[in-house]
């Protein structure tokens, strides 16, 4: 942390120093910092601190560096120099280039990638899994979605996926488990509560029916701002005892 800031007032101070003979210095190194100064991390504004597309404004600073640093180089120089170096670029980066724009030809291939870069990250192997379900790979994508809640088992949003992918294949009873597990996580989620006490509440079968539990769900779901005041204020007290005891533990 030291080295960092002492290397950004360095770099500040002869930025500033060179106004006069290279102006470009100046506002390349003022636009980086400044741009970059939203997302450096004092405020974290998403669930990751750091991303790669934090930098994308902020580098046009750097880049202001090397074209007219270039520029000025070149001037100096052989222009055949300049052009050979080009060449030389051109034929390195452009084969890197089309390698990567293979990964992003569509959902899944990127986010294979993504998962064999960074192997435990929950939220590609969740992406992954969603990629997988829609392609009708469901095996696979169940492996996916598993590994992600093994990988972070405190984020609703694993369990979440989980209980639309048992969903989609009418298996209400992992679907229940899974909803449970998520709200567990983050109790005020009005849509799922939703989905629960319909299921057990107006579920075909009979076994998804089950009266106490049925008003505890709809209970928090109505004081939440999910379903109507009728069927909220029947199970009002008991969901709030529930919803209590959700929010003094932990997730699976």
């Amino acid at each position: 942390m030291l080295g960092t800031l002492v290397f950004f007032v360095g770099m500040g101070v002869w930025a500033a120093g060179s106004w006069r003979r290279r102006p470009y210095i100046t506002f390349g190194w003022a636009w980086y910092v400044i741009t970059l100064l939203p997302v450096i991390g004092l405020i974290q504004t998403s669930s990751q601190a750091r991303a790669d597309r934090y930098t994308y404004l902020a580098l046009t600073g750097i880049f202001v560096w090397i074209v007219w640093g270039l520029d000025e180089w070149v001037r100096w120089r052989r222009r055949w120099v300049f052009g050979g170096l080009a060449g030389v670029g051109l034929a390195v980066f452009l084969p890197l280039t089309g390698r990567q724009v293979d990964y992003w030809k569509d959902t899944e291939t990127l986010y294979r990638r993504a998962v064999g870069v960074v192997e435990n990250s929950a939220v590609m192997h969740r992406n992954l899994g969603n990629a997988l379900d829609w392609s009708l790979d469901g095996e696979e994508a169940l492996y996916h979605l598993r590994r992600a809640v093994a990988i972070d088992p405190d984020r609703e949003r694993a369990y979440t996926t989980l209980a639309r992918f048992y969903r989609q294949r009418g298996d209400w009873k992992q679907e229940v488990i899974h909803l449970r597990k998520s709200l567990l996580c983050e109790p005020e989620q009005p849509a799922l509560l939703n989905r629960l006490a319909y299921i057990l509440s107006a579920h075909p079968e009979e076994r998804a029916r089950r009266g106490e539990e049925r008003l505890v769900v709809v209970g928090i779901s109505g004081a939440v701002g999910g379903v109507s005041r009728r069927a909220a204020a029947s199970g009002f007290q008991t969901g709030r005892r529930w919803k209590g005891r959700m929010r003094g533990g932990r997730c699976f």
